[in-house]
């Protein structure tokens, strides 16, 4: 855990990745947290492992095509 301030912390999650029937290969994501109202911590972002976040890739597609409302 890596508290970048008081409101807001990031882990480190790392994990063996694999496709059959290559050999799995280590990957690591980030997962950013802030804290919310209750002051509870919060899930606010994915990180991949290409630094991309998780959360603009959803809005995007959201904004593009998934809002149905």
């Amino acid at each position: 855990l890596q508290q970048v301030s008081p409101a807001r912390a990031e882990v480190t999650m790392r994990y063996r990745f694999a496709l059959p029937p290559q050999p799995s290969v280590p990957r690591s994501v980030r997962l950013v947290l802030h804290r919310g109202g209750s002051g509870c911590w919060l899930l606010d972002d994915l990180i991949m492992p290409d630094g991309q976040g998780l959360r603009p890739w959803l809005e995007r597609w959201h904004a593009a095509a998934g809002a149905t409302e």
